[in-house]
Formats: structure tokens, sequence, C-alpha cells
């Protein structure tokens, strides 16, 4: 087995553990420690056995596969989430191994869930669509980036647990006697991982950007 096709494996099984946390059928403390066993394997037989459960053997996306018994040796075990009733509407996004971003004219649900793993999360409200008056953000990053972009109308508060984290709220000071007509509620846990939040004003359509197109626009009407 090649180095190359190693490390293709070791990604696909990070994907699958990805997949299972975003669907609900991993715990956080399940995923990180299949995720540190997985970076620990030696062989690409361990990597497999440790999402054995987690895999469909008919598209494993593996170079090799086996019928190998899960590899459990940890607490506490997967818990999988019902599937019929389940009361949880949020918007799930997932960031893993890759960048993702959600811009223009979209539809914001009042409640998200962020997964962001060695990724890179953008969510810009400027053009967005709120369908409720709050929106709950709910975000858990392991060595990634999330980057929140709210106009000045809506109204962001911080609450995240950080551990070995930055944080950086930009405020913007037109914000501060803007009327807030939308709040954004962010919480959840960051590990090693930045979360920025930019208040920006909503130019528009075809407006000067930047200072230089602002001042050439302002020379031009005097």
């Amino acid at each position: 087995m090649t180095h190359d096709m190693h490390s293709s494996n070791r990604a696909r099984a990070i994907e699958l553990l990805c997949q299972a946390q975003a669907r609900g059928d991993l715990s956080v403390e399940a995923f990180e420690a299949r995720f540190g066993l997985i970076q620990q394997a030696q062989n690409d037989a361990a990597i497999e056995a440790i999402v054995a459960d987690l895999m469909d053997y008919e598209e494993t996306g593996f170079e090799t596969a086996g019928a190998l018994e899960p590899y459990r040796p940890y607490e506490p075990t997967p818990t999988r989430v019902p599937a019929v009733g389940d009361p949880d509407d949020a918007l799930r996004l997932t960031a893993a191994l890759r960048s993702n971003k959600r811009d223009g004219r979209w539809t914001v649900p009042p409640r998200i869930k962020c997964l962001v793993i060695l990724g890179s999360l953008t969510l810009d409200f400027r053009h967005a669509l709120f369908t409720s008056e709050a929106v709950d953000i709910e975000i858990s990053s392991f060595m990634g980036e999330v980057i929140i972009i709210a106009p000045l109308e809506v109204e962001v508060q911080n609450e995240c647990q950080r551990f070995i984290s930055d944080v950086s709220h930009k405020r913007n000071k037109r914000a501060l006697h803007e009327p807030r007509e939308f709040l954004i509620m962010v919480h959840g846990d960051l590990r090693l991982s930045d979360l920025t939040i930019k208040e920006k004003e909503v130019l528009p359509p075809g407006a000067p950007k930047g200072i230089t197109g602002r001042l050439k626009a302002w020379l031009g009407r005097r």
C-alpha cells in the first residue's frame, strides 16, 4: 500500500466521522476519541476497523475493504438519534478538510449547527433572508476557522467556549447607532480554532467599494 493511498484512506475515515457527527450518530466525545485513534493508526486495516460500523460496504471509498469488526477501545460508545420523531430541524453545515461558504441570497432558518474539522466555514448574512428575528448558531470546531459576516441591522452575540482558540469581533462604529432588527446568538465549542465576527454595511448595487471608490464618487459629485 503506497503512502498516498494510506493518506487517502485516513482522510476518507475522517470524512465518515464528520458525516456521522453531523447526522447526530456520534457524540462530540465519541468523535474526538475516534479521531485520535485514526491519527495514531499505523495501517489501513486499523483505520478501517475504527470506522467499520459507520461504513456502507457496498461503497466504502476505501482502497481495501474487509469485513472487520468495529474497533471500540473507548467510551462512550456512539449513540444514534432516532430517525422518527426527531424535533431537530436545524440546518447542518459541515466543513471537514475543505472550505464551505453560505452567502448571497440564502434563507436563514432559526437554528444552524456547524461542524468544522480542519476546514473553513464562512456565513455571510449581508444579503440573506431571515425567517425569524433570532437565529441560534451552534458551532463545534476543531482546528478550524469560522467567519461570520453580519449587516449593521443584525446584533451578533458570542458565548462560545474556547480552548486555545482566538475570537475576534470587529464592530462597526455605525452599528452602535443603527437599530438592530435581528439577533444572532453564537455558542458551542472552539478547540484550536479561530472565530471572526465582522459587521459590514450593505451597499446598494453599483455602489463604489472601498475608500478609494467612495472618494472618487464624492469628488465626482463635487
